[in-house]
């Protein structure tokens, strides 16, 4: 995570425009953030919402992103969506790659471009991977789309301290429903059952991380614990993160199929192709 009070700086702007930063950690769902700068102003926000949508999209394109080998539209939306940033296709806003905002370690903007930064998960070492990739998006729109994660954080650390299960709920379940040698307990899913009955809702954070924990000792469960997770989740228009975890897209098509998305709950257009950046290495339980 950046240090509190730093600062991204533009390499292609004009001018030397500090670039307030907001720093958040997600990591171990601490909600950690720092606003350097005044209270965002979400009422100043000016980005389309289409029908498609709920969440705030703005026309960007790529300024740089060092070692990026995924193809990109020269082209294309920023979507600010309830748990993570999206670059989507701008004529349909379907996905093309999503930034979970626990992958993201502080963002800013300057008068030419907004850009954040994200773990690189390549490094070795912790300390190498925390300093992490820089990605810049060429936009003038670029404090506005700042301010606008920044509401959006906001109101999800909301929803996160009223509704949904807590970091330290979430470690307890894990260490539930796995032994002391790490080996899935045979009533693992009973145990979920009675977890969740209290009615303390996932974040699609939370559902991300189960699955794969889940799904190495127990492949042949990973469907029908997506489906468990999905009815439970805090916001069912995260599921694309859940879709996800799924790498084979044939996999990925069947869990779009036996959900059954409900387009009055979902409001936005799922897809198996979408790309999700592998986070760092998950801890023991």
């Amino acid at each position: 995570m950046g240090a509190s009070g730093s600062v991204l700086r533009s390499d292609e702007s004009e001018n030397s425009d500090r670039m307030a930063s907001r720093n958040l950690n997600f990591r171990n769902e601490e909600h950690q953030l720092t606003n350097n700068n005044n209270k965002s102003k979400a009422n100043q926000t000016t980005s389309s919402t289409t029908a498609n949508s709920q969440y705030p999209t703005f026309d960007v394109s790529l300024g740089f992103w060092p070692g990026n080998h995924l193809p990109l539209p020269d082209k294309f939306k920023l979507k600010i969506s309830y748990e993570s940033l999206d670059f989507v296709r701008s004529d349909n806003e379907l996905p093309i790659i999503q930034f979970p905002f626990q992958t993201i370690i502080c963002w800013g903007s300057s008068s030419q471009n907004f850009q954040f930064k994200i773990f690189d998960i390549n490094k070795s070492s912790e300390e190498g991977r925390d300093t992490g990739i820089l990605i810049s998006l060429k936009t003038t729109q670029g404090r506005i789309i700042e301010d606008a994660t920044m509401s959006n954080v906001q109101k999800l650390m909301i929803d996160i301290n009223q509704r949904a299960i807590t970091k330290e709920e979430f470690w307890i379940l894990l260490q539930t429903i796995f032994d002391e040698n790490g080996l899935l307990k045979e009533n693992w899913l009973l145990i979920l059952q009675q977890f969740t009955s209290t009615g303390k809702l996932f974040l699609a954070k939370q559902g991300m991380e189960l699955l794969q924990r889940v799904s190495e000792q127990a492949p042949f469960e990973k469907f029908d614990l997506a489906c468990f997770i999905y009815e439970r989740m805090i916001n069912k228009n995260s599921v694309q993160l859940l879709i996800n975890t799924f790498e084979d897209q044939q996999e990925r098509d069947n869990l779009i199929h036996r959900l059954q998305l409900d387009k009055d709950k979902i409001h936005q257009t799922v897809v198996t192709n979408c790309v999700l950046l592998p986070e760092k290495p998950l801890g023991s339980v």
